[in-house]
């Protein structure tokens, strides 16, 4: 491994590219939202998530400098749940929605 920017570079260019092999428009933001990489073209995204591979001798040692990141695309992430008091209500039936207030 590098010092951790150069890593993040290899990281955010590793990104950058399989976003360009997913989006038909040129790539205009990257964002890095936790374990999430998200990479968009316009209204298109395309999310990831990432890790760091470590390659390893063969009496099981890590090799220095060995690993590689790798992303892979997800479906993107849901939003927050919702508070547990208006998780209770919805189940019950009892939430309104804002067309209904």
């Amino acid at each position: 491994m590098m010092a951790p920017k150069y890593e993040r570079l290899r990281l955010l260019h590793l990104a950058l590219e399989e976003g360009g092999n997913q989006l038909a428009d040129p790539i205009d933001r990257i964002e890095v939202r936790g374990r999430f990489i998200v990479v968009a073209a316009g209204d298109e995204e395309v999310h990831m998530t990432f890790g760091y591979q470590n390659s390893y001798s063969d009496i099981g040692a890590p090799v220095l400098g060995g690993g590689s990141w790798f992303v892979r695309l997800v479906d993107a992430p849901r939003r927050a749940e919702r508070s547990g008091f208006r998780r209770l209500l919805t189940l019950l039936g009892l939430s309104r929605k804002p067309s209904e207030r």
